[in-house]
């Protein structure tokens, strides 16, 4: 029992991995501390980021699922336990901007909410006649709507490229 539930859970909070990844990505993380030439501490990390002052005491929540996710090591300075230091791991160096084998644009589009919607409404197109889930949550064709969308249509434009 114990094993199904854990099995369902894995999958009810999956997104939260794509997500956390997907915000990293969009505040600049792995950029930043490519930048910065070595492992960076939590707080070098919340003062190189634009996030609002508010929201720095999240950093470190945010970086505990990316860490566990294998997309940052995390490792202890000099051992000071409270002194923790990020890094990049080869994954993470996929979505640098600047990596000419990066993945940065079709994760940004892939997790873009114009191509997660037609997800939430797999079930809606499983009861009608419409020829695809994005026409059900769009009432067009991603082409139309690229054609009508310039934000989405240079994400798709960039994710091609990559």
């Amino acid at each position: 029992m114990l094993q199904a539930q854990s099995h369902v859970w894995n999958h009810i909070f999956n997104f939260i991995n794509s997500m956390t990844l997907k915000c990293a990505v969009q505040l600049g993380k792995p950029d930043v501390i490519q930048k910065h030439g070595k492992p960076m501490t939590l707080s070098e990390l919340v003062s190189a980021l634009p996030i609002h002052p508010s929201k720095a005491q999240y950093v470190h929540r945010l970086m505990r699922v990316l860490v566990h996710s294998g997309f940052f090591f995390q490792q202890n300075l000099n051992g000071i336990h409270n002194q923790e230091a990020y890094s990049l791991t080869q994954s993470t160096r996929l979505l640098l901007k600047d990596n000419p084998w990066s993945v940065r644009p079709l994760l940004l589009l892939l997790l873009d909410p114009v191509l997660t919607k037609p997800w939430d409404c797999l079930s809606t197109w499983f009861q009608n006649d419409d020829r695809n889930a994005f026409s059900v949550a769009h009432e067009k064709t991603v082409w139309e709507y690229a054609g009508q969308d310039t934000r989405l249509n240079n994400l798709f434009n960039e994710a091609i490229s990559s």
